[in-house]
Formats: structure tokens, sequence, C-alpha cells
């Protein structure tokens, strides 16, 4: 614990990281095993959202899970990993994060992305520059992880629409 302030160091770090962002959400704080939390439902696009930062004191590591707001249809699960493997595969922050396919007993997508953040000085300011680029990320994918998840467009059609959108060109959208 912070000597000065008897609070978790990443308690503070994520409360910098609140207060940046002008939310009010709360943290979960666990001081037993020096870990802090912080759960909050969000938009992205048109979509619902969970954003969840798990940080500990003990490890130095800072986890950033993106949750969409849907899950994969059981008979779309190797529809949706061939989407997210490209997704993932383009790289776009750096390489760093990833989408995920959650076991099938809950076919939940995420995105997530750890940082260990020993022998340094992490801020508010630090967990921003995960939370963002992860957002747009997500944000940037989500329409057509969307459609593989729950309508009957392939990873190869939305991977076609994706791209051709991103080039300028425009299709109708494929139908439900």
């Amino acid at each position: 614990m912070s000597k000065s302030s008897g609070k978790l160091k990443y308690q503070i770090v994520l409360e910098e990281f609140l207060k940046a962002r002008e939310w009010e959400d709360e943290l979960s704080i666990n001081a037993e095993n020096k870990k802090v939390a912080l759960v909050t439902d969000l938009n992205i696009g048109e979509h619902s959202g969970k954003l969840i930062i798990e940080a500990s004191d003990e490890s130095d590591v800072v986890s950033v899970y993106l949750y969409l707001g849907f899950s994969c249809k059981k008979s779309k699960r190797t529809e949706m990993c061939i989407l997210l493997n490209d997704f993932n595969a383009r790289g776009g922050t750096g390489g760093y994060g990833c989408f995920q396919l959650l076991d099938p007993e809950d076919d939940r997508i995420r995105w997530v992305h750890r940082v260990d953040f020993e022998g340094s000085s992490p801020t508010g300011k630090s967990v921003e520059q995960i939370v963002g680029p992860a957002w747009e990320r997500v944000s940037a994918f989500i329409d057509p992880i969307c459609a593989v998840a729950i309508t009957k467009q392939s990873a190869a059609e939305a991977i076609e629409e994706f791209d051709s959108a991103a080039s300028g060109e425009s299709e109708d959208p494929t139908e439900l």
C-alpha cells in the first residue's frame, strides 16, 4: 500500500483514470489480495459492452477486457474464429491485445490486453493508453463481428465487406 495515503498503488492509478475520463464508477478493492478492479457498462457504436480493468499491486499487471454485448451462436464458432484471427493478424494497436472467443459454454467475445508495469510508475494516463486503443480497435471491428456472431454472414463475407468499406468501395450489407 502507498504509505502516504493508505491506498493501494493501483487504486490511485485507477482513480486517476476515472477522474480523467470524468466517470463516477466505483472501484472494487481487495486490500488483502492487493487487487483493484473497475467494471463499467459502455456503448461501442450502436452496441453495448462492458469494460473490466483488473490491477494487482503484487504482480504489477493491469488487465483490460472489453466484452462485447452479444454472444456468438454455437453454430458460428468456427466462422468467428476465422474472423477474429484475421482481425488479430491486422495489428492496428501496435500488435498489442487481441480478440478472443471464450469457451463453448460461454460464447462471449472480448478484447484483452495485459501490461506488466514491473519497475515502472504507471499513472491513470498509462491505463488510458491501454483502454483508448482497445476501444478504438473494438469499435473498428464490432459490426462485422456482430454480423458473423448472430447472422448467417460468413467470415469471408464479413472480411470482404469490411475491406471494401475500408477502401471506399461500398456494397449493400448482407441481409440477416
